[in-house]
């Protein structure tokens, strides 16, 4: 121990230490070796009792000057008598103590803080220092965030508020243990200082809006963004049906205050939900959190946080967040014929519905939904488009589509893409059900800007493809809004310096208009040969019974 003085008790600090020498032993040539193992306990390990107690064993440091000139000040040793525990672990590191008034300086820059910086990641050897434990270990003290940088020694805990986190660093007393392995803590830098604070309800009066983040473990965000909009409606749901006494469940189709829209990035594990009201996001985060002022949530196959938002959540028309258009590279399909002709061996004609004379009527593999259909002329003419008596019959398809699909609920999308590819084209119309309502129209124009894609809107209602493409490259594109039928074409011209019109373009605008964008690829939604034709000879029997001819 070091003893400053005899007489006044405050100058005597107890600190039992062991003082190691090192020297060099044994003689040149030799072979003696010399060993010495010391268990130590660094003060940054050790708890306040442990660094106040005393030693009966120790003796006077033989190396402190007990000159009156150079002796240590007796109201320093008082006030190290007083220190807080971390103040005092921080105190003598670093030459001449700079490092500790540094140190000091910093914390006291960023007291009052809802986040936590913690060290000792150099230490766990064992990787036990996973975000679960971490979150597991904290839950106590309200959690909501770890922060694991990659290759560095330490990390950041984040609390839903400055209380919290304030009293997780007072009863822990600056530190943790954690499978072993030891994490000393001190305030870090709050979050509120980067503008991206949790926000609680009293921040957000009015606000129908939360921001939600998915959990790192998450791998696929963009399924799982949508899985958090349909946990919240069922939320909502619930609650609003109570017991469930009553026959008949009310549910956000059928009332739109239950209504939840999303606004979600594609490949980014946070988004937005935007509620019919402040009640009703209300009772969502705290059915999901257990909180109003929101928190950690999981559901059966997503977890994350979800708090309030003041952020805009505006529909604006050429609002397309979700559409990428940088493209999801699959592995190239190792089929070299045409898949369409139905002489082809690549042609797989258990997807078919009903075969006409000039055409026929098939599901569309990897389709974006069960209904998803393909209307294919029978004949391959290898570019031009559909021409002849196979035009007119698309058109008798297209309408038996859209009246079959009508029956429940839903309008359809039609488009054709008829522009030359690298391996040949045989030129077919899609056609995808969306229920009434969606907003296909907004998302298309919103798209159309955005690529610079010089498109007209076909006013004349009676006016045919067929006239206006004139044996040229196009595009069209054709959906419901209400009771009118909007019609675009894109036509292209020699001299045509405008955007393109991408492969999946249609697709991806329905995929995007329907809040599905990770289904813009038809890899992305293969089924197994026996669902395919499981769905495929369901829907066969319900279409032929509309006037179709079995194949």
């Amino acid at each position: 121990k070091n003893v400053l003085s005899s007489s006044d008790p405050l100058t005597t600090v107890h600190h039992g230490s062991r003082l190691v020498g090192l020297c060099s032993v044994g003689g040149e040539g030799k072979e003696l070796k010399w060993i010495h193992a010391v268990g130590i306990k660094t003060v940054t390990e050790m708890t306040k009792e442990e660094l106040l107690k005393g030693v009966n064993s120790a003796v006077p440091n033989p190396y402190v000057s007990v000159e009156p000139s150079k002796a240590f000040d007796a109201s320093k040793a008082a006030a190290l008598q007083q220190m807080d525990v971390e103040q005092y672990r921080w105190a003598g590191r670093g030459v001449n103590n700079n490092a500790g008034q540094k140190r000091a300086r910093e914390e006291e820059e960023v007291k009052e803080s809802d986040v936590l910086f913690f060290n000792g990641r150099n230490k766990d050897l064992r990787k036990v220092l996973t975000e679960d434990r971490i979150l597991e270990r904290f839950k106590t003290w309200n959690i909501t965030s770890v922060s694991l940088p990659n290759d560095k020694d330490f990390g950041f805990l984040e609390f839903q508020s400055v209380k919290d986190a304030s009293k997780c660093l007072k009863e822990t007393m600056g530190g943790a243990e954690i499978g072993g392995t030891f994490i000393g803590l001190r305030y870090g830098k709050s979050s509120s200082k980067k503008g991206n604070k949790n926000l609680t309800e009293k921040d957000c009066p009015d606000s129908e809006v939360l921001f939600y983040t998915l959990d790192r473990s998450v791998t696929d965000v963009d399924a799982a963004s949508e899985t958090v909009r349909l946990f919240a409606e069922k939320l909502l749901e619930d609650a609003i049906n109570g017991d469930g006494a009553s026959d008949e469940r009310i549910t956000s189709e059928s009332e739109p205050a239950l209504k939840v829209n999303k606004k979600h990035v594609t490949g980014k594990g946070f988004g937005f939900l935007k509620f019919a009201s402040h009640a009703a996001a209300a009772m969502a985060v705290a059915g999901a959190t257990g909180s109003t002022d929101g928190g950690l949530f999981s559901d059966n196959s997503v977890k994350g946080s979800l708090f309030w938002s003041n952020s805009a959540f505006e529909e604006k028309e050429d609002d397309i967040t979700g559409l990428n258009f940088q493209r999801v590279h699959y592995p190239a399909d190792s089929r070299t014929d045409c898949w369409f002709c139905l002489a082809s061996d690549s042609c797989e004609k258990h997807l078919i519905v009903d075969v006409g004379e000039g055409a026929y009527v098939a599901r569309a593999k990897g389709g974006v939904n069960g209904g998803h259909c393909i209307i294919v002329p029978v004949e391959h003419t290898g570019g031009g488009g559909i021409v002849g008596n196979a035009r007119d019959e698309v058109e008798v398809y297209v309408k038996k589509l859209r009246e079959h699909f009508a029956k429940s609920g839903q309008d359809i999308v039609v488009f054709e893409r008829n522009i030359g590819t690298k391996g040949g084209y045989h030129p077919h119309v899609q056609c995808i059900p969306v229920k009434k309502g969606t907003k296909v129209d907004t998302t298309f124009n919103g798209a159309v800007r955005r690529l610079g894609i010089r498109i007209k809107e076909i006013q004349n209602g009676g006016v045919g493809v067929k006239t206006i493409v004139d044996g040229s490259d196009y595009f069209y594109f054709e959906c419901q809004v209400g009771s009118e039928a909007k019609r675009y074409v894109y036509v292209r011209e020699a001299d045509d310096r405008g955007g393109r019109v991408p492969i999946q373009f249609g697709r991806e605008v329905c995929c995007v208009a329907m809040g599905c964008p990770e289904k813009a690829h038809w890899k992305s939604c293969v089924e197994t040969p026996e669902e395919e034709r499981t769905v495929t000879n369901k829907f066969r029997g319900e279409f032929s019974e509309e006037g179709g001819k079995k194949p």
